[in-house]
């Protein structure tokens, strides 16, 4: 009798994971037939695929058979649905463990079935991309051919198109790839670069791939627009210059404010929002007196009409302009601007050991509390301390100047430092040191200069002074180039006016008027001789030196020495001035090609800034501050003290609870739709992204095919083409041999015609 044995039921999740591990397909597959869960995870969270991951790892064996295996374990698992993506309790995939271990063709096979390259691990924060490259970006390993094609095949846009976000996975391809040009030279810098740009490329064009912008914004939108965000945070400059981006970027910037505001002014709603808190009450008392005297006199209608303006101006500004990047941007400007003109009068005073408080001190001590505070919720609403540092936004570093400065003037208050103590006066005592109101003077210059810094950053976003603020910094080098070839030709003048000076001083003598002439005695020196005629030539230039200190009582001297100032005249006049207007002329085109890009990007930029950022602007935001500290007062009030009565819950805890998180989470998605001017657009959840990206996947993958076609048809024609040129050089040689012969025949005929006339004559 035969005796069949079932051992499935025997089999648990742990003998699935030993069989990935020592890559057994054959027992793997008999554990899924038994129905174990192909994602079942340990304790450590780790599931078949890592398992898998590792074992090729450290098996033994020839490399080609490892290979073989591994391939057909992962098509069984993935026959079962295996979820590539799936993190450990350190948030490591199967696609880190590889990269990690260099199996390229492990890499190669996850990438084609769809792993995601841009997740980040918990431990280093590193993507399976940088993990694969770790040593050539840490500086220990110099790229060589093999990572080049795995560089190349990792970039295909076939394998790109297989990840869940295909453009996040380009942009970060670029980015990885970008870091290791800068550490290479020669060829292989060429050759990383171009493939960023290829990559770069290939996001961009992703993007143009959408059949809308209403689906490109649902695009750029997703996962808290993430795209936008890597964009910025990595300088993707082609990527940035998609239509698509910057429309959305400039919807983004204006927000609801202009759309609902119709034809105000960019310059009057900003001014409307920063005075609203003085307007505002004004406002409510104006409509209170208006609606008290006449309410007898105007109909309920106009009356209601006017209180309906005066809710939607409410509303206007306390929803639509708030979250307005643009209306923050000008109101933050003006208050950087208000605040650097008042440190500058404060720089304006004389120094003194004395203790003087003024009406300025007041004001600069009031925008550094409204400062400190914005500070603090930029900190809360920040990941870590690491990112709010690391931030270029942040006025911790002119805030802690500003903040060290009064504190030493506050201790050199409470020290009474009398009026009568002087720096330089030995024979005064002091009650403290000379040097601390020194340093606390250079504290507040430290901090004036960072705040006008700050304030250049402001300069680049619109299109009056964004070329303006970048032409300073980008043409740094030519105007270097353009100072030293100025004072080299300046040093050359002085040195030659100078010898013929000093020669011409012994053939007559040198008038009072001499341009040697200095502290009352004609100088001997050299190189005090050519300091003190390049000074004068310098005052020459800018017409604030008189000619007639060059003459001198000596002919051929004053007449050379004319000569020589008007050489150097006419040079300043003629080659500095046309160096200028080149170095203009190519700043000017460069700039015209980039403002755009550029001002794009600083706009990026501060919607990130402001997206967590609902305050009003400083210094009102210690109103609000103080508003918002007195209701949590009350509240607390309310629950603690038992003689206010309180309006008891009579429903389940939990359900209460749950209810006050649904009720705070449409809260914030209501104030993150009106800051990003959903007004107007479609709400979809993540299956429509998906739906989304897939049809852009499909479009683009179309176009490639097309390119495809295209290229094919080129190919056929230049075939075509060489095959017609061959054919034509063959007719081409038998018609000059066809000539050829005619010309035989005919020097036959001739010969023959003149043989016959011989025997005629």
């Amino acid at each position: 009798m035969e005796v069949t044995m079932d051992f499935s039921k025997a089999l648990d999740n742990k003998d699935l994971l030993r069989a990935a591990y020592d890559l057994d397909n054959e027992m793997a597959e008999v554990c899924l037939e038994a129905g174990l869960n192909v994602n079942y995870r340990d304790d450590s969270g780790s599931a078949a695929l890592h398992y898998l991951a590792e074992g090729a790892a450290v098996k033994a064996g020839d490399p080609i058979t490892v290979k073989r295996e591994g391939i057909a374990l992962l098509d069984s698992l993935l026959s079962y649905r295996a979820d590539l993506n799936i993190p450990d309790r350190q948030n490591i995939t199967c696609l880190h463990i590889a990269c990690a271990n260099n199996l390229f063709w492990l890499v190669h096979q996850l990438l084609q079935h769809g792993a995601d390259p841009t997740i980040k691990d918990g431990l280093t924060g590193e993507t399976p991309v940088e993990m694969f490259y770790h040593s050539i970006l840490g500086g220990r390993k110099y790229p060589d051919s093999s990572d080049l094609h795995s560089a190349t095949s990792m970039c295909r846009p076939a394998l790109v198109l297989n990840s869940p976000s295909p453009i996040m996975t380009s942009l970060h391809y670029a980015h990885v790839y970008r870091r290791i040009a800068e550490r290479c030279d020669g060829k292989a810098k060429m050759k990383y670069s171009s493939l960023s740009r290829s990559c770069e490329q290939v996001s961009q064009d992703l993007l143009q791939s959408c059949s809308s912008f209403m689906e490109a914004r649902h695009v750029i939108q997703a996962d808290g627009i993430a795209l936008l965000r890597c964009a910025v945070s990595d300088q993707h400059s082609r990527f940035l210059q998609a239509s698509f981006l910057q429309r959305h970027v400039e919807e983004l910037w204006y927000g609801e404010a202009f759309r609902n505001a119709g034809s105000f002014s960019h310059w009057v709603i900003p001014v409307i929002f920063l005075l609203s808190p003085l307007l505002l009450p004004l406002t409510v008392l104006a409509y209170g007196i208006v609606y008290s005297l006449f309410r007898w006199v105007y109909q309920d209608v106009a009356l209601q009409d006017l209180k309906r303006k005066l809710k939607y101006y409410i509303i206007f500004l306390g929803e639509h302009c708030r979250y307005s990047p643009y209306i923050r941007f000008i109101t933050n400007l003006c208050v950087y601007i208000v605040l650097a003109a008042l440190l500058a009068a404060k720089c304006t005073y004389p120094f003194s050991l004395e203790v003087r408080w003024t009406a300025v001190d007041g004001f600069v001590a009031l925008f550094w509390v409204g400062f400190a505070i914005f500070e603090v919720k930029q900190l809360h609403v920040s990941t870590n301390v690491g990112t709010y540092v690391h931030s270029s936004w942040h006025d911790v570093i002119y805030l802690a100047l500003l903040l060290l400065h009064y504190g030493l003037q506050v201790g050199l208050l409470t020290a009474e430092v009398t009026a009568t103590t002087h720096l330089n006066d030995p024979g005064v005592s002091a009650t403290v040191d000379w040097y601390v109101p020194v340093i606390s003077h250079i504290l507040l210059a430290l901090g004036t200069i960072m705040v006008f810094i700050r304030l250049l950053g402001y300069l680049d976003v619109t299109a009056t002074f964004g070329p303006l603020e970048y032409s300073l910094w980008t043409v740094a080098k030519d105007v270097g180039y353009l100072i030293a070839v100025y004072v080299f030709v300046s040093v050359a003048f002085a040195s030659g006016m100078t010898k013929v000076y000093n020669t011409g001083a012994g053939g007559g003598k040198l008038t009072s008027l001499n341009v040697l002439w200095m502290n009352n005695s004609t100088s001997t020196d050299e190189l005090t001789g050519i300091s003190v005629m390049f000074l004068n030539l310098q005052w020459a230039v800018f017409g604030l030196q008189r000619h007639d200190i060059f003459l001198s009582s000596y002919l051929p001297t004053h007449i050379l020495s004319k000569v020589l100032l008007a050489v150097f005249l006419l040079t300043n006049l003629v080659v500095v001035s046309l160096l200028i207007v080149r170095l203009v002329s190519s700043v000017t085109t460069t700039q015209k090609e980039k403002t755009l890009l550029q001002r794009t990007h600083a706009r990026a930029r501060f919607i990130l800034e402001y997206q967590d950022i609902t305050d009003l602007p400083v210094p009102f935001n210690i109103l609000y501050f103080v508003w918002l500290g007195l209701k949590a007062l009350v509240l607390r009030c309310k629950q603690t003290c038992p003689r206010i009565p309180r309006v008891t819950c009579t429903c389940n805890a939990t359900i209460c609870r749950r209810w006050c998180k649904k009720r705070k989470a449409e809260k914030a998605k209501k104030a993150w739709s009106s800051y990003f001017g959903e007004g107007n657009v479609f709400q979809t959840d993540k299956a429509d992204v998906s739906a989304v990206m897939r049809q852009m996947v499909a479009n683009y993958q179309r176009t490639l095919q097309s390119h495809v076609s295209v290229e094919d048809v080129d190919i056929a024609v230049d075939t075509h083409l060489l095959a017609v040129e061959e054919e034509t050089k063959g007719l081409k040689k038998e018609v000059e041999d066809v000539f050829a012969g005619l010309r035989s025949n005919k020097a036959a005929l001739e010969t023959n015609l003149e043989t016959l006339q011989a025997q005629i004559t």
